[in-house]
């Protein structure tokens, strides 16, 4: 049999040439890709080729399998066939040949000489011929042939054929020692050497058993193509063989019909070059799709337009497809009608059950799964008490009883347990199913009910939060209450008193909070004395520790004391853990925890009302809400100590301007070189003759300086880290006017805070000279205190009542001036701005002031105005 040239199977091999010395296997999706053709198509060739002995195989997982080159013998001038048998040409190729012989042991490898005589015999050989090699060596290889075989010179052709050839292929019958007969499948290979015949070289491969498989399924195919003409014609179903290029080779009368086709028409076209290409689009999709994987699948395609469908199955076959057709146009439409309300049930938010009539889940969507938590399977067949309860499955039985002729659905509002354990809240709305029965009685015939779940926590959130802001925007109003009436107060001319005493009724009044006090702090008990109450019998009087290591847990002292140490505004909420203050003899003072637990107190804010960092009290604000003081409620809360404290502090200040009786302090450092910690040599004297609040957190002091301390000033600008400006103007009679832009509060905003002024602030040969005026009332403790902590060389050298100097003229400042008109007037004079010739224009002032030019001369021309009239009417 001559050896193959090209073709197929050369083509197929040719991809597996790089992996023959090391049998890489291949996969089948890797050996296509080298091949023009389909996936089935180089798959059905490598099948045939292992079925050949050219290659091997082996399944790999569930679907895999994997393709390797079988060796099938040596190459022809890697030996010689000599007189005592076959040699190689060196000792490396023998040891080469030697090591195939061995790995090919399942083959039968032997040599011949020239006239066909065995000459080497290896393990296969034996195992498949039978014979060992001390019986076979020497004998001429025409043993191995039926007789037959023999007698028609067959071993001799063969022979000659590989001489002529160099390698033959044959298949046919061989005889063993004990007579028997196995199918081989033969190479026949000459060795060659300068152009002459020196021997051969043969492998052969028992193939008996493969030999009879094709025997027996080319039988059983031949059958079952006969058996399948007849069944074929006889299913419902059409049914179409397709081959690899997709055209029709079999075409039944069922599949000609539901195509609308003749038989005959269909043979050798596709598909869709009988009717219009998209209509069949899904089913040439569904071809490529089987013959490049392998795998059978179903799909479906639109015939005509009066809404026609055909599905096509498609499997596999060892020559291409083949495909069973159904009309499924019915169906469609039925499943399309069921698909709406499946579709409709599914995709909606809600949670959508049936229970039977017993209560039993039958049926559940989606939404209910998720809503409650559970696998579908998981609920199908359970009792509706899984998921609400005993208690609430039996109350929606009795509703659904109760419901009228003309009730639609019942109502139910629940608490729902997840699988998880968790719960929410849910609304169900549910109405008796139909019943199937035709009967008379058949509206009396309850087979189960539908209804529709709702996750109603949102809704109570939502619900909840509308309440919540409706009492945070009441709370609202009534802290803009209080605030509106503590400006009408400040208006009035109100004392401090009665500030505090608007602001308490104010907030009890209000039903979004249930009673507030003030306190005042006694620095030197460190405790606080409640000064004004509202919204429960009085408590004025009381004092409130503030112990900073007595463990109070809710009491009031803790949060007020951390207010007041932090000066910000502390909030607690609920009421758990109260621990009773102790007052100094060792009695329990209940009062405050009383009011607690009498009003069911939820929260509590503790105010500090301050003004320019100066702590003026405490207000204490409680309510039963426990989510108050949230949101725009704390926004407002967070600035009440302010306002009320600037309110408190403009009445301190106007009473204090108005008396005329002031508390004079006069403080002296005499080396104020160590308080700034530089050396200040200076003759001469500095003097600070106002300070003014510019904007909030922002001051200007104007002064003079002698032309002898103007470097003394300078030296003390660099040494003060709070002094960010400083801006001299010259003058010829040798004192000249500056001003200092302040970054931080100055010692004198702190007193202008209990309502005082300066009196004196002078650096004269290096001593300085302090004076304060504070009104009746003033806390004298706290500004000492003060001036001793910025200034600790300092020394208090008098306190006295004194009268005020011009009353009158304050008066007109204090009644008749608005804050930024007395600022205005004030910066004028101190600049220089009323001296002639002028030592600051209008713009330098307005400039300092941080205000436009226009701006500054509206509120210059109106003080004037103001302070003439007051003095010339």
């Amino acid at each position: 049999m001559a050896g193959r040239q090209g073709g197929w199977e050369d083509e197929t091999l040719a991809v597996f040439e790089e992996t023959s010395g090391t049998g890489e296997p291949l996969t089948t999706q890797e050996v296509t890709e080298h091949l023009d053709c389909t996936r089935r198509t180089v798959y059905n060739r490598l099948q045939r080729l292992v079925d050949d002995g050219l290659l091997a195989t082996k399944k790999v997982g569930a679907r895999g399998r994997i393709w390797w080159r079988v060796p099938q013998q040596a190459s022809a001038d890697a030996f010689e066939v000599t007189s005592d048998g076959v040699g190689t040409t060196d000792t490396a190729r023998e040891a080469q040949f030697n090591s195939l012989v061995e790995e090919v042991s399942e083959y039968a490898i032997f040599a011949l000489d020239t006239d066909g005589r065995v000459v080497t015999w290896n393990r296969g050989a034996e195992r498949i011929k039978g014979y060992d090699a001390a019986e076979i060596v020497g004998e001429h290889f025409s043993i191995f042939y039926p007789t037959a075989a023999t007698r028609a010179g067959v071993p001799e052709r063969n022979l000659a054929d590989a001489a002529r050839e160099g390698t033959t292929k044959d298949e046919g019958w061989r005889i063993r020692k004990d007579g028997s007969r196995f199918r081989a499948k033969v190479t026949l290979t000459a060795i060659t050497e300068g152009g002459e015949i020196r021997g051969y070289v043969k492998v052969t491969q028992d193939i008996t058993r493969q030999y009879r498989n094709r025997q027996r399924l080319a039988k059983q195919r031949d059958e079952l193509e006969r058996e399948l003409d007849d069944v074929f014609e006889r299913i419902d179903d059409g049914f179409l063989a397709v081959d690899e290029e997709l055209h029709c080779v079999y075409v039944n009368e069922r599949a000609a019909t539901l195509l609308e086709r003749e038989a005959a028409e269909l043979y050798g076209e596709t598909l869709w070059n009988s009717t219009e290409p998209e209509r069949l689009a899904e089913f040439r999709d569904g071809f490529e799709h089987v013959l490049a994987t392998g795998d059978p699948v179903t799909c479906e395609s639109y015939l005509d337009d009066e809404g026609r469908w055909l599905t096509a199955t498609i499997y596999p076959s060892e020559h291409g497809l083949s495909v069973y057709l159904r009309d499924v146009t019915e169906r469609r439409e039925r499943n399309r009608e069921l698909e709406q309300y499946e579709t409709i049930v599914e995709t909606i938010d809600d949670g959508v059950y049936v229970l039977d009539e017993d209560s039993h889940f039958v049926m559940v969507n989606e939404s209910f799964q998720e809503m409650m938590g559970y696998d579908r399977s998981e609920l199908l067949g359970e009792h509706a008490s899984l998921v609400v309860g005993e208690e609430t499955a039996r109350e929606a039985v009795a509703r659904r009883r109760l419901m009228g002729d003309d009730e639609r659905y019942a109502t139910l509002e629940a608490k729902i347990e997840r699988a998880d354990g968790s719960h929410f809240f849910a609304e169900s709305k549910f109405t008796h199913l139909p019943s199937s029965d035709d009967g008379d009685d058949a509206d009396d015939s309850f087979v189960g009910s539908v209804g529709v779940v709702r996750d109603t926590t949102e809704r109570r959130r939502y619900e909840a939060e509308l309440e919540r802001q409706r009492e945070q925007l009441a709370a609202l109003n009534d802290l803009n209450g209080v605030i509106r009436q503590v400006t009408d107060a400040v208006i009035a001319q109100s004392t401090r008193e009665e500030v505090e005493s608007v602001v308490c009724d104010r907030l009890a009044d209000a039903e979004t909070y249930q009673f507030a006090w003030i306190g005042e702090l006694d620095r030197s008990l460190d405790t606080v004395r409640v000064k004004a109450t509202s919204g429960r019998d009085s408590i004025e009087g009381i004092e409130l520790s503030l112990d900073a290591e007595a463990d109070t847990g809710f009491a009031f002292g803790t949060l007020v004391a951390e207010a007041l140490r932090t000066q910000t505004v502390q909030y607690r909420r609920g009421i758990d853990d109260v621990d009773y203050e102790t007052t100094a003899d060792g009695e329990t003072d209940r009062g405050f925890d009383d009011i607690l637990a009498a009003m069911n107190v939820q929260s509590s804010v503790a105010i500090p009302i301050v003004h320019e960092e100066t702590v003026l009290g405490v207000l204490m604000i409680s309510t039963d809400r426990p989510d108050a003081f949230e949101g725009d409620e704390q926004a407002t809360i967070d600035h009440l100590g302010a306002i009320i404290g600037h309110a408190i502090a403009s009445i301190e200040r106007k009473r204090a301007l108005m008396s005329e009786e002031v508390i004079e302090i006069q403080f002296r450092i005499d080396d104020f070189s160590a308080s700034l910690g530089i050396p200040l040599e200076m003759d001469g004297t500095i003097s600070i003759d106002e300070i003014v609040e510019i904007s909030d957190g922002t001051f200007t002091s104007f002064g003079t300086v002698t032309d002898d301390a103007v470097d003394a000033l300078e030296a003390i600008f660099e040494a003060t880290p709070d002094w960010e400006k400083l801006t001299l103007r010259n003058s010829d009679d040798g004192t000249n006017t500056f001003e200092v832009q302040h970054s931080e509060p100055p010692v004198a905003s702190a007193v202008a805070g209990q309502g005082g002024e300066i009196s004196e602030a002078r650096i004269e040969d290096g001593t300085v000279h302090l004076g304060f005026y504070l009104p009746p009332g003033a806390d004298v403790r706290k500004i000492i205190e003060l001036v001793e902590s910025e200034y600790p060389e300092t020394e208090m050298v008098s306190r006295r009542q004194v009268k005020r100097p011009n009353p009158q003229l304050r008066d007109v400042l204090t009644e008749k001036l608005t804050d930024r008109q007395r600022s205005t007037i004030e910066a004028c004079f101190h600049a220089g701005f009323f001296e002639w010739p002028r030592t600051s224009s209008g713009e330098d002032v307005a400039d300092s002031l941080g205000i436009s030019p226009a701006t500054f001369h509206q509120h210059l021309r109106a003080a004037e105005r103001k302070v003439f009239e007051a003095l010339l009417s």
